[in-house]
């Protein structure tokens, strides 16, 4: 969090926004948020660049606000089986390589609001279920 801290404040500073705005209690809200899983921590740099135009919100406004509360894992799971039944092709000709596309695909449509490492995981068991299935039938 300390790195996130830094360089994500450090970035935005970069592109204009005015992160001197930013309370110590926003700051330290949008971290607990992040903590009790109410957010991904990709959202973070919206979330500040929400709260630098409105000073006197929360971390909790901004999220609702900006739609990024995390989805469900159910919701998830349906993504992913969406995006795995969309390019069964894809995965049957590629197998495990074709995880990378379907991820930066997935995370297209959920960014900041489901855990990488979790849709990650998800989606290579979905594929390993499918690859198994598709050998038996052989």
């Amino acid at each position: 969090m300390a790195a996130m801290l830094t360089e994500t404040l450090k970035s935005l500073r970069r592109e204009g926004v005015n992160v001197g705005r930013l309370t110590e209690r926003q700051i330290e809200e949008t971290f607990k948020l992040v903590d009790k899983g109410v957010t991904a921590k990709e959202a973070v740099p919206k979330i500040w660049v929400w709260l630098a135009e409105h000073e006197e919100a929360t971390a909790e406004e901004a999220v609702k606000d900006l739609g990024l509360k995390m989805i469900t894992r159910k919701q998830l799971e349906d993504v992913v089986d969406r995006t795995v039944k969309e390019n069964i092709e894809l995965i049957t000709k590629r197998g495990e390589e074709a995880t990378n596309l379907l991820m930066g695909l997935i995370m297209r449509q959920v960014r900041g609001k489901v855990d990488a490492r979790l849709t990650n995981k998800i989606l290579k068991e979905k594929i390993q279920k499918h690859l198994r299935e598709k050998q038996k039938k052989r």
